[in-house]
């Protein structure tokens, strides 16, 4: 090799290692600025990195506001809507907040994810929402003055805001606590179940904060009869779809009308 040769070969190093080094700075820098009064080292870099691979393949927003969207002290249930499984990572990147999302048990245990939704604080719940143990910790987090977050509909509903099979989890927390409850409208996240293949779906991701309300004054041990708590629950549903913007009600409109109908002969 000539001596011309080799120091170019030391340039190309040199200039590689220098862009290294202020990738890893700049990367550090973002990740301080982003990270979380309750956030741990590790959680703060997984934060950094989240958020910018959001913004390249989502094109994250929030919509209609700046600063945080969730206040910083106090106790709140933030309710949304659940097309995808990124939904949760997306909410939790809008805010510096840590909001402890009620997780179906089986996502909970997704391999290499596991360690991420513990670190965060997720709260593990069995699928049919007869889950003592999930109820108790959010109770607990709520008196706690910390934000968890609840996906009324029961799990992911590819296609828009399926309510049908929808839980009264939420609503009943609000109730027996006093907390106020948040509601948000996600539009464009990736419609797909799985917790890994949606952050290689490219999209454009939209999410809409609406006002806190509360549902009642928080007496433990009131009784919720079951049509107060039907109501509550609607409330909540109606909040959250209140938030949907009009341009996507006609975007659904327009795909409703040009999709072919089946007849019965």
């Amino acid at each position: 090799m000539s001596e011309s040769s080799a120091w170019m070969g030391a340039d190309y190093f040199l200039a590689l290692g220098s862009l290294l080094v202020v990738g890893f700075i700049a990367f550090e820098g973002l990740a301080f600025k982003l990270r979380g009064p309750e956030d741990s080292f590790l959680v703060a870099q997984a934060r950094a990195a989240f958020w910018l691979h959001a913004k390249c393949f989502f094109g994250l927003r929030v919509m209609g506001g700046s600063g945080d969207p969730i206040p910083a002290q106090g106790a709140m249930i933030l309710v949304a809507n659940h097309q995808s499984g990124a939904d949760p990572v997306l909410l939790s990147l809008v805010t510096k907040r840590r909001v402890r999302f009620l997780m179906a048990r089986e996502y909970f245990e997704t391999k290499g994810l596991s360690w991420l939704f513990r670190a965060v604080g997720a709260i593990p719940v069995n699928r049919d929402g007869n889950d003592l143990s999930a109820t108790k910790a959010s109770l607990k987090a709520l008196h706690r003055d910390q934000c968890i977050g609840v996906f009324p509909q029961g799990g992911i509903r590819e296609g828009g805001l399926d309510f049908d099979d929808s839980k009264s989890g939420a609503a009943l927390l609000a109730l027996k606590t006093g907390t106020p409850i948040l509601p948000c409208y996600i539009k464009g996240s990736p419609e797909h179940d799985s917790v890994f293949r949606v952050f290689f779906m490219p999209s454009r991701v939209e999410i809409f904060f609406g006002k806190p309300f509360l549902l009642g004054s928080g007496e433990a041990q009131r009784k919720v009869s079951r049509p107060e708590l039907g109501a509550a629950t609607e409330r909540v549903l109606n909040s959250i779809v209140a938030l949907r913007p009009t341009s996507e009600e006609s975007e659904v409109a327009a795909k409703s009308r040009a999709s072919p109908t089946s007849t019965v002969e």
